[in-house]
């Protein structure tokens, strides 16, 4: 039974642990220059497409394969068609302007390949991921509304989407203290004893208002 269990404990050790290639410094470097890579032509394509997308939008609505092999199809976008598309993905059907936190995300494991710790990388990732959505979500609460979608792309079409059910729920006021809750409790579980650091802040501004003025 313990040579049963022992063997369980290496199996999963096994699969829990890093893959071979990442121990290749060869491999890492080559990884890290991929991700790196791909991360500069996203944000070269994001911008790109909040400056030209509306040239581009009617073009986009079709099949990607559609889009891609047509060889007629032009778009403004200076990634290409392929920018294009997963620009207009990203930004306008998915999370707005909050999108370019793919591109910090490709960055930060680019860099921890090659052994560069800036930032907790589970943290970190998860934290912006948190970010992300809610963000979508408090832009196009506030920018986007029935009457004039034409910013939609700030919060693209999933913020807009949820904020407003989220209006239809609970109002306006709801909604926005929501999202301000939201955003204050990342911060709270995020940052260990940030209450605590709160209220000595506030604690020393008070003491430092109760002292006497002096005369010279």
């Amino acid at each position: 039974m313990a040579r049963k269990k022992q063997t369980l404990k290496n199996r999963f050790q096994n699969i829990s642990s890093q893959p071979q290639f990442l121990k290749n410094q060869n491999y890492r470097l080559v990884g890290a220059l991929i991700l790196l890579g791909i991360g500069i032509c996203l944000s070269v394509a994001f911008i790109s497409y909040l400056i030209s997308g509306s040239v581009d939008q009617s073009k986009l609505d079709i099949n990607w394969f559609d889009l891609i092999f047509n060889s007629n199809i032009r778009v403004e976008n200076s990634m290409g068609k392929t920018g294009a598309y997963l620009s207009h993905l990203f930004i306008y059907k998915w999370f707005g302007i909050a999108s370019f936190s793919v591109v910090f995300i490709l960055i930060l494991i680019a860099l921890r390949l090659i052994n560069i710790k800036i930032l907790p990388l589970g943290k970190t990732i998860f934290s912006t991921l948190y970010y992300t959505v809610l963000l979508s979500v408090a832009l196009s609460f506030l920018f986007v509304d029935d009457q004039n979608d034409t910013l939609l792309y700030i919060g693209g079409a999933h913020g807009y989407f949820i904020s407003k059910w989220l209006v239809s729920v609970i109002g306006n006021i709801g909604t926005l203290l929501l999202i301000l809750i939201c955003f204050v409790s990342i911060i709270v579980v995020r940052f260990n004893n940030s209450i605590d650091k709160l209220a000595n802040l506030f604690k020393t501004k008070e003491k430092k208002l109760l002292q006497p003025i002096q005369l010279r």
